[in-house]
């Protein structure tokens, strides 16, 4: 906060509400709600969306960190069907609908030559 904002009516009053707040004690406080805990992401989970992310990319000529982040993998492998950019509009075409594939057991990753093949298991 600057000093002119903190000198100022607006400063000074929420200068009053933080001093006010810290002096009460513990037990006055509201408690903060907490976040359900989801499991951990598989490692070898993320590990597998890392790869197809790759192959998606690299078929589609995109930078892999366009289409999803390490958060969104991660949360991907935990959760059934997050809120993630990666499941939605074209980056759900390019990459999330074969992710989710994968999750299901309904795609697998292979080795053809130098590069990765998907193979649909029918599962």
């Amino acid at each position: 906060m600057s000093d002119g904002f903190a000198r100022g009516k607006s400063g000074a009053s929420l200068l009053a509400a933080i001093a006010e707040a810290r002096a009460l004690p513990e037990s006055a406080l509201p408690a903060l709600p907490r976040e359900p805990q989801r499991a951990p992401a598989s490692p070898a989970l993320v590990a597998l969306l890392k790869v197809l992310l790759a192959a998606k990319a690299e078929s589609s000529e995109v930078a892999p960190k366009l289409i999803a982040s390490t958060e969104d993998l991660e949360r991907l492998a935990a959760e059934p069907e997050p809120d993630i950019p990666a499941l939605h509009g074209w980056r759900r075409q390019v990459f999330g609908e074969a992710a989710l594939a994968l999750k299901a057991g309904r795609l697998a990753l292979g080795v053809a030559g130098r590069g990765v093949r998907l193979i649909a298991t029918g599962a």
